[in-house]
């Protein structure tokens, strides 16, 4: 293993037979249709910060341009089998023109509405700490804003981020790890709802998160290395409506 990420980190504590079937054997199985979307608004939105921290103010015209590059690029990256562990997409019953359009409209509400309160001084700014079992970390942090590094996790969702949530989060550990130093974390979300709307919850995290964080990683690590991946079946991420492994799960032929 060269590196360790947060994803990898997370699918990991869930289910490290998951973990297994995504970055060890590689499985192929199909995207849900609501990261494909979750992944160009994504894009979009990093293209509209970084443009603005050259001086320029993307038009909504551009903002449109900017999602449909996006969205053609991800759709077609994991139909063709580019992605390496994708296999199609599944959409789960949704169209795809609702959800290019819902997207899309969030990101140019983004463009007119919050965009112009943020100063960001990086976009998806690299960053890497190496382990202290030489294990190397590495992370991107959406955008880090001034006048005080304080740091920004923007995505689409279905759901407001509860406080208790945002406080516990490991993606809030690991960007202030990355940093290397305290820091304070506002989860921009942009809520695909019947009436969208942004919701920002707000949290820290301090030495003693950030030394937490680097045990856990190295703990994880060793597992990893162990290459010993039991299945996680007692949690809600288990079943086959909301796990795309479950089918390969229960095959013996996997073992």
């Amino acid at each position: 293993m060269v590196t360790l990420s947060q994803s990898k980190l997370s699918r990991l504590l869930r289910c490290p037979r998951s973990f297994d079937f995504a970055y060890v054997k590689k499985v192929p199985v199909p995207v849900a249709a609501r990261m494909v979307l979750g992944s160009t608004y994504h894009a979009a939105v990093a293209r509209i910060l970084t443009m603005r921290t050259r001086g320029v103010e993307p038009t909504q015209e551009e903002v449109y341009d900017f999602f449909q590059t996006a969205w053609q690029a991800n759709v077609e990256q994991r139909t063709d089998g580019n992605e390496g562990v994708a296999s199609g997409i599944d959409w789960q019953g949704e169209a795809p023109a609702d959800l290019f359009s819902a997207g899309c409209d969030l990101a140019q509400k983004f463009n007119a509405e919050v965009a112009p309160t943020l100063r960001a001084k990086a976009v998806e700014l690299r960053r890497e700490r190496v382990l202290p079992n030489g294990i190397t970390f590495l992370g991107y942090l959406d955008a880090l804003l001034e006048p005080d590094d304080s740091i920004l996790d923007h995505k689409l969702s279905r759901r407001a981020m509860p406080q208790r949530d945002a406080d516990k989060d490991l993606q809030a550990s690991a960007y202030a790890y990355l940093l290397g130093k305290p820091s304070t974390i506002s989860f921009l979300q942009a809520l695909d709802l019947k009436e969208p709307r942004f919701n920002t919850v707000v949290t820290t995290r301090g030495e003693a998160d950030m030394d937490w964080f680097e045990v856990l990683a190295v703990e994880a690590s060793k597992v990893i290395e162990h290459g010993v991946f039991p299945p996680s079946p007692l949690g809600w991420w288990c079943g086959p409506e909301i796990c795309a492994y479950f089918a390969h799960c229960r095959t013996p032929s996997w073992f």
